[in-house]
Parts: structure tokens; C-alpha cells; sequence
């Protein structure tokens, strides 16, 4: 059964606000006198405005330490002192982590996958679905992506980043967690080495295209780790790396959480 303290209750209505605030300054401004656009605006532009943009950038940025709040937090007591040795005297430490591991997971990915679901719902039953303004199109009346691909086509793409990038971001911190044994340095490591890597990623991005096909330059130096929230224009471009980046660290964390006795031996402080 996933149970959910308090404090992470009282981080969950702090999202709900947050996104409902954002919400709050589109309508203000569409519906400000002298808006020249508000027959162009439309679903998705709704979506990527009250999701992506105004005060939700926030959330984005804080988006390391809020994950390891909303999940790292359970996780981390149920693994230190006595309890996980225990525990462990009654049930299997496989069964443990697995489930563990699941609820971690969906704790994290609840409150922003369930708002953007959301807000595009509304999106959809107040506003229109055609995008009809683009060369002259602001952040309340326009939609960028590839015009190969259908602007639904984006938003689902845009969700499996989205739960990709979370769970990569939650393996990140089991990682730094396993190492540091310390909850609140894994929540600031967890945040600066997101950043740290994603300059990595984009300076070995940025060098490698000038040995690539110039026709994956574009995708190369225009990748930024936070496309895994915000989506991006190449997205399929960038959906192929989050699911490298998600495997890669789960592989990981498989390794460092599999041995029950060293685990135990390591938090029994």
C-alpha cells in the first residue's frame, strides 16, 4: 500500500498551487484588455504555458530536491538504524527493495504527471485544437514542434520524457544515497550533479557534432537534460537519450542495492 506522510501531502498541494497559480496568470493575460490573440490560443499552447513556462520553470529547477523530499525521504528511514534489519528478519530483502524501489517511483511521478495530465485535459475542453497562428504566435497563443509529428503526437512523447526524466532523477539520488548514506547531502548532490551533468552531456554533445553527419548536428547541440521536463523540438531526439540515461542509472542502482548484507552492514548506524 503506498502510504504518504504529511509532509509530503503538504509538498504535493504546494505543486497543485504552484500549477494553479500558473494557470491563473494565463487566463489573466489572455483575457487582459488589448491581447491581440486570444482567437489563437488553443489546448496546447494552454498546456505548454501552465505547465512549462511563467512560475513553473521553478518547480523544473527545484525539480531534484522536491523528488528527493517526495520520495527519498520514506526511503531513507526505512533503510537506516535497526528498521531494515528487522524488517528484513520477516520478509525477503528482493521483495523489500522492489517494492521499495516502485514506491519511490510512483511517489515521485504522481504529483506532476497527474497536473500535466490534468492541465491538458482542460486544455482540451476549454480551448480548440487547431494551432492557428504561428509566425506571429506568444507564449499563451503558440506551440512549438515538429511539424512532421501531430501536436498530440508531442504532448504523449512529452510525458514519457517527463516520466523518464523523474525516475532517472530518483535513481540519481538512490545512487548518491547508497554512496553518502545522508539524506539531506543526497538532496543537494542530487541537485547539483543534475547540472553538473547536463553541462557534460551538452559539451560532449556540442564537441561530438562536429564529428557527426551534419544532419544530426541540430539534434546534438540542441540537447539540454531539461528537455526531459519541458520536451523540447527534437523529441524523439530526446527521448532516446532519457531512456539511455534512465537505464544506464537503474542498471546501476541494481548493482549497488543488490547485496542484502553489505546494504544492511552499511546503514546500520
Amino acid at each position: 500500500m503506498l502510504k504518504t506522510n504529511k509532509k509530503v501531502l503538504f509538498i504535493y498541494l504546494l505543486i497543485l498551487i504552484f500549477y494553479g497559480i500558473n494557470c491563473y496568470i494565463f487566463f489573466s493575460n489572455i483575457n487582459s484588455e488589448g491581447y491581440l490573440f486570444l482567437a489563437d490560443v488553443n489546448r496546447f499552447s494552454f498546456w505548454n504555458f501552465s505547465f512549462h513556462d511563467g512560475i513553473a520553470t521553478i518547480i523544473m529547477f527545484l525539480l531534484p530536491i522536491l523528488i528527493c523530499f517526495i520520495s527519498l525521504l520514506d526511503f531513507s528511514k526505512k533503510t537506516k538504524g535497526s528498521y531494515l534489519k528487522s524488517y528484513l528478519m520477516r520478509k525477503e530483502y528482493k521483495i523489500y527493495f522492489v517494492t521499495e524501489l516502485c514506491k519511490a517511483y510512483l511517489k515521485a511521478l504522481i504529483p506532476f504527471v497527474f497536473c500535466s495530465i490534468f492541465i491538458f485535459l482542460i486544455g482540451c475542453i476549454l480551448f480548440k485544437g487547431e494551432i492557428t497562428n504561428i509566425q506571429y504566435a506568444d507564449l499563451f497563443s503558440g506551440f512549438t514542434y515538429n511539424k512532421v509529428y501531430s501536436p498530440y503526437y508531442h504532448v504523449l512523447i512529452s510525458h514519457l520524457l517527463l516520466i523518464l526524466f523523474i525516475a532517472f532523477i530518483m535513481n540519481m539520488a538512490l545512487i548518491i544515497y547508497r554512496l553518502v548514506k545522508r539524506y539531506s547531502i543526497t538532496m543537494i548532490l542530487t541537485f547539483i550533479g543534475l547540472n553538473i551533468l547536463n553541462y557534460i552531456i551538452s559539451a560532449l554533445f556540442t564537441f561530438s557534432s562536429y564529428f557527426v553527419d551534419p544532419y544530426m548536428n541540430k539534434y546534438m547541440e540542441n540537447f539540454n537534460i531539461y528537455h526531459g521536463y519541458l520536451g523540447g523540438y527534437y523529441i524523439n531526439f530526446n527521448l532516446i537519450i532519457l531512456i539511455i540515461l534512465f537505464l544506464t542509472s537503474f542498471i546501476i542502482v541494481i548493482m549497488l542495492y543488490r547485496n542484502k548484507e553489505k546494504v544492511v552492514m552499511d546503514f546500520e548506524y
